[in-house]
């Protein structure tokens, strides 16, 4: 009975460990990076793969033209922690100055069929920055986030292969530390230049039957 409990309570302080954060999207509107971009650098070594899993609310009333809702469920399955943007404003990070590091990620939604994701659904942008707190959150090996949002399906004249009756979705989420710096070029003196290192990335792929597809 010791030993039963002694496991029990190992169990729970290990269920206890791995944390799990939310990131509403859904109705709010954001407000993108402001600066005029001349150029940047875009480097994917050493990018951290993690798990996704892409689940919608109701899919039985998945027909075109029909808003849903979705979820992306993002596990870090790495040995490091990742840094996770949570800001939909950039003017929250945003420090003024003519050079500034902050973290931001992507996420897109797309629609298709066999591995032809070809209609964008939704597509939104998240900032975040060690000096503003609460602007990102911290995702520990073996911690998740889930990322809430909603989009609307293409109309039957621009829903690809709708004879199948199905269609497949594919949630990206990246993550980049990004280093911004004035740049001015010709005929654009108050240009930007931004460096982007890809830290991070999920994949979250699904199928579902679509109502009077056919």
């Amino acid at each position: 009975m010791t030993v039963f409990r002694h496991s029990a309570l190992i169990c729970l302080l290990a269920g206890l460990s791995l944390a799990q954060s939310e990131i509403d999207t859904r109705g709010k509107p954001y407000r993108e990076l402001s600066h005029r971009l001349a150029g940047g650098v875009t480097v994917a070594r050493d990018q951290k793969v993690l798990s996704g899993k892409f689940t919608m609310a109701d899919p039985a009333r998945l027909e075109p033209g029909s808003h849903f809702d979705y979820e992306l469920l993002v596990t870090n399955d790495s040995n490091a922690s990742v840094v996770v943007p949570q800001t939909f404003d950039w003017k929250e990070i945003d420090n003024g100055q003519v050079s500034q590091n902050f973290v931001q990620a992507n996420l897109w939604l797309n629609t298709g069929c066999l591995n032809n994701y070809s209609t964008e659904l939704d597509h939104f942008v998240l900032y975040g920055s060690d000096d503003r707190p609460g602007t990102q959150l911290l995702l520990k090996p073996g911690d998740s986030v889930r990322i809430l949002g909603s989009a609307t399906m293409p109309l039957h004249s621009n829903l690809t292969c709708q004879s199948q009756g199905t269609a497949k979705f594919l949630a990206t989420f990246q993550i980049s530390a990004v280093a911004l710096r004035r740049k001015p070029v010709a005929g654009i003196p108050d240009a930007y230049s931004a460096d982007e290192r890809m830290s991070a990335i999920a994949n979250g792929k699904t199928e579902y039957l679509i109502t009077g597809s056919r």
